[in-house]
This record gives C-alpha cells, structure tokens and sequence, in this order.
C-alpha cells in the first residue's frame, strides 16, 4: 500500500512539473498572443486594441494565476481557441491525431507486405546470392536517412514526374509518399528479424529431432 501511494505521488509529481515545463515553454514562445490574435483577425493593432485583448486573454495577471487558470482548463479539455483557424485546439489535435492513425495503418501495411515475403525467401535462400543482395538492400534501407528518403521521393515522384501529391489529405495517393518514407528503415530491420526468426526455429527443430534420435545435449 505504501509503495502503491508513492507511485501515485510520484506520478502526480511528475505530471505537474511537466504542466510547469509546458507552461514556461508557452510563455517563452516569441510574440504577443494579444497581437497575434489581432493579425489573425485582421485587426488594427492599436494600444487600445492590445490592451483589450490582453485583459480578455488574461495576459495582465500574475503569471501564477495565468499558470493555474492554464492548468484548471487543461484538466477540464479546453485547450483553446486557435487564432489563424478559428477553429478549437482540441479538435485540431484530434484531426491531426486521425491523420497519424490513417499514415500509421497505411505504413504497417506495407511493412508486412513487403517484410514478410521478401524475410521468408531471405531465409529459404539463405547464402546465396538471392540472401547475399536482400541484405545489400536491407544494409541500405536501414541506414539511409529518413529526411533525405522523404526529399527524394517527393523530387522524383511529385516535382518530376508530377504522379503524386506534395502533401494534402484529398485520398489515397496523398499517403503514398509519407507512408514509404515511414516504411523503409522498419522493412530493412524486419526482413532480417523474420530471417533469423526462420533460421533459428529450423535450427531448434532440428536440435529437437537430433536428441529425440538419441543425441546428448552437451554435444
């Protein structure tokens, strides 16, 4: 009981020097929220504008009570209002979030449909001169940097041959690029995990059936 309510304490501590940490970074991002919100609104940006809006925003208070009003509403879901869309925070998040999910799914995906086949015959082929290129490959696909891969598909295939979108969220092909960008370091660690999964389930299959046939273990 007692070990169950320090990691309780510890927990909430924890969670409340994050709120602190975050607070501070909001507070030390460059700019004015009171101007900001005025430019996105498209409004003169006077004194007497600014001073509205920075007593609405609460901006005149002690940053101790701006920090606990901050946390009150974080605690509660509201995490504002956004300037430039006009739209709430947390429903911004949320659709970023879904975006993140459908680009995780289309990734995942393809890294088992590439992976698995190609990690089945890597293991079939093994010191050959099939396994000995699937390596080649997989050496590669690990090692290449993700920012470089990204600007390279996006050269290629959108600014070159103009066959896929730069970005947007309009359907299918807008998942191509990010998702094979996301794809290759993971198909090159898991071609080889599903080769030596392979191998070494042959190998214990087949030291079963040696001792079964009456072969020591200590052989």
């Amino acid at each position: 009981m007692r070990n169950m309510k320090k990691k309780i304490f510890d927990i909430i501590s924890a969670l409340l020097v994050i709120s602190i940490l975050a607070f501070i970074f909001i507070q030390l991002s460059p700019g004015d929220p009171a101007e900001n919100y005025l430019r996105a609104s498209h409004l003169p940006i006077t004194d007497e504008l600014l001073k509205q809006k920075r007593e609405e925003l609460g901006l005149n208070s002690p940053l101790v009570v701006q920090y606990l009003k901050w946390l009150k509403n974080v605690l509660l879901g509201n995490f504002g209002y956004s300037f430039l869309r006009k739209e709430p925070a947390i429903y911004l998040t949320f659709k970023s979030l879904y975006a993140t999910f459908q680009l995780t799914i289309f990734s995942t995906f393809l890294i088992i449909l590439i992976s698995l086949p190609i990690g089945i015959l890597s293991a079939i082929k093994t010191g050959t001169w099939i396994d000995k290129i699937i390596i080649g490959i997989t050496t590669i696909f690990v090692s290449m940097p993700v920012f470089w891969l990204g600007f390279s598909l996006i050269l290629l295939f959108s600014v070159k041959l103009n066959w896929l979108p730069v970005s947007g969220r309009g359907g299918f092909l807008n998942f191509v690029l990010p998702s094979i960008t996301l794809s290759v370091p993971f198909i090159g660690q898991y071609i080889e995990f599903i080769k030596k999964s392979i191998l070494e389930n042959i190998q214990n299959n087949l030291l079963e059936n040696a001792i079964l046939r009456g072969l020591k273990k200590d052989i």
